[in-house]
């Protein structure tokens, strides 16, 4: 049975909600995380905005100083908890059969508050969006054109924080399990409120001829803390994963299962427009720090400064080999641009080059040398054509050289003669 939003209301200004009492149960085994109830829907953030911005009513003539106190004291919230369910959407949740892994990325994005003194920067999570209206009428412009226009209002509901959290959930399910259950699966966040106003803000998009629709959206946030992310199944409320954004355990459980169905988790930092290609996709501009994934390979291009930007390959720096282009005008030559492709065979390097400690010797044949340092030839070439003529080259003709980027940034250069390595170079 669901529960109404005044039945909720009088939850959560009463006791800490039940979501959070259940949840705090500890339990023996990892893939047993307790649960929450069939058919959970856990706060209503609506009423909670609400309860936070009803301001205690005035001091009357009949009551007390203390008495005043007492009672404003009461009607603020500061430290409650709550538990915020996200809006179930279409395709919230992904499936990767290779992997046997189920994921949900994160609606979590960095907003400026332009309505608020300096415009500040929080980190947002999108919970909930209501619509409140809609109409149909006919619009014009200037020169008498008409178009049918859509017009709708929405309020928004989410939470604002300061905390680094991870941009997506993800944990092993099996396929036949996965295909049933995949419509029913949920995701929650489990917060205490800090203190401080609501923070506001508006967004829309005005109708125009080629794109007849109007949006205005109404945004309120609750600043919080994060205290829990976990998944639940609607039907039974069984909790099927936890992560808390200050437990290492969580976080390292949630890199091991992200890398599997994708191996390559790029972290980019800097200032200026870089552009990045994922997969066979299309090649998209990053306007700020952002995190790609991606299961064979991501295509970078800069066309500024190169030291604009720094970089984290599965949690460990990284620096990639870039290949310049300029222009040329008769002698003179001017930077286009530099193009970096890091691929998933980067991480078929041996950990012990990782850690330092190469076991790279000069003298060892080409045949000794891809023994030891481990790289997949046959994956390489699925990966980086460039990199597979490379070692082709050397492995007929015995000479040559070879640079490469192991998963912790390091790059390598080998410098072939008469089918031995003659040079090894860490960079």
């Amino acid at each position: 049975m669901r529960r109404s939003a005044m039945q909720t209301l009088r939850l959560f200004i009463a006791v800490a909600p039940l979501a959070v009492v259940v949840l705090a149960q500890e339990t023996t085994s990892n893939a047993n995380y307790g649960t929450v109830g069939p058919a959970f829907t856990g706060d209503n953030i609506g009423l909670v905005i609400k309860a936070v911005t009803t301001k205690a009513a005035p001091k009357s003539e009949f009551e007390t100083t203390p008495a005043y106190e007492a009672r404003r004291n009461a009607s603020k919230m500061d430290g409650s908890a709550f538990v915020f369910v996200f809006d179930s959407q279409k395709d919230f949740f992904t499936y990767d059969a290779d992997s046997a892994t189920m994921m949900a990325p994160l609606p979590i994005t960095t907003n400026k508050f332009y309505l608020e003194p300096n415009s500040p920067e929080y980190t947002v999570l999108t919970l909930r969006r209501l619509e409140l209206s809609s109409r149909e009428y006919v619009g014009s412009n200037a020169f008498g054109a008409t178009v049918n226009v859509s017009s709708h209002l929405y309020d928004e509901y989410g939470v604002v924080t300061n905390q680094p959290l991870v941009t997506a959930l993800a944990f092993p399910m099996e396929v036949s399990i996965a295909k049933d259950a995949k419509s029913y699966l949920r995701v929650a966040l489990a917060c205490t409120l800090l203190g401080g106003e609501v923070h506001r803000d508006v967004a829309g998009h005005e109708a125009t001829i080629s794109d007849p629709y109007e949006t205005h959206v109404q945004k309120q946030y609750l600043p919080v803390t994060v205290t829990e992310l976990f998944v639940f199944d609607e039907r039974s409320g069984n909790v099927l994963l936890r992560v808390r954004p200050d437990n290492a355990a969580d976080l390292a459980r949630q890199r091991e299962f992200m890398s599997k169905p994708f191996p390559i988790e790029l972290a980019i930092r800097g200032s200026g427009m870089i552009y990045v290609t994922i997969d066979e996709g299309v090649e998209t501009p990053a306007f700020q720090s952002t995190v790609v994934k991606a299961k064979h390979q991501v295509v970078l291009k800069v066309k500024t400064e190169l030291d604009r930007f720094s970089f984290l390959l599965n949690g460990a720096p990284y620096r990639p080999v870039w290949s310049v282009h300029r222009n040329t005008f008769g002698s003179f030559s001017m930077f286009d641009y530099a193009q970096a492709v890091v691929s998933s065979a980067n991480t078929l390097v041996s950990r012990d080059s990782q850690s330092g400690t190469s076991p790279y010797k000069v003298g060892e044949t080409v045949q000794e040398w891809l023994a030891t340092s481990k790289i997949n030839i046959a994956a390489v070439c699925r990966e980086n054509r460039s990199a597979c003529k490379r070692l082709s080259e050397i492995q007929k003709k015995g000479r040559g050289e070879f640079w490469w980027t192991d998963a912790s940034g390091h790059a390598i250069g080998w410098t072939f003669r008469d089918g031995k390595v003659v040079e090894v170079r860490p960079q």
